[in-house]
């Protein structure tokens, strides 16, 4: 079973943040789901999350740039990656040591999986 707390899901696609809100709600996760950073940052700091599952390309501020904004503001809420594709120099970024990265789309099991370990660590 799944520890009490929301899991936030960035993603400016409205199928993909459907599609984690159900599986994740279906898991048992109280489910938040935000379109774009600004939206999330206002939630962030009213009541932090569990975990952030973020899309790594959007426009605007990025995933990448958004964690970086997180942990300015002293977050330390764990981060899942979501993405098509991945420039290999980007994983030079500090952020991707301290998260979990998933291609989309991403089976559900391993989306599961790597918000158990992003949770635990």
């Amino acid at each position: 079973m799944t520890a009490p707390g929301a899991i936030y899901v960035v993603d400016d696609e409205p199928e993909v943040r459907k599609g984690l809100e159900r599986l994740l709600r279906a898991a048992g996760w109280e489910v938040r789901a935000f379109f774009s950073a600004d939206e999330f940052l206002s939630a962030l700091q009213a009541a932090p999350p569990r975990c952030v599952i973020l899309d790594y390309h959007m426009p605007g501020v990025n995933g990448l740039e958004l964690q970086d904004l997180m942990v300015a503001r002293g977050s330390t809420v764990p981060v899942v990656y979501l993405s098509g594709s991945l420039d290999i120099a980007d994983l030079s970024h500090p952020a991707f040591r301290q998260a979990e990265f998933l291609v989309k789309p991403a089976q559900r099991e391993h989306l599961l999986a790597a918000v158990e370990r992003a949770i635990a660590r």
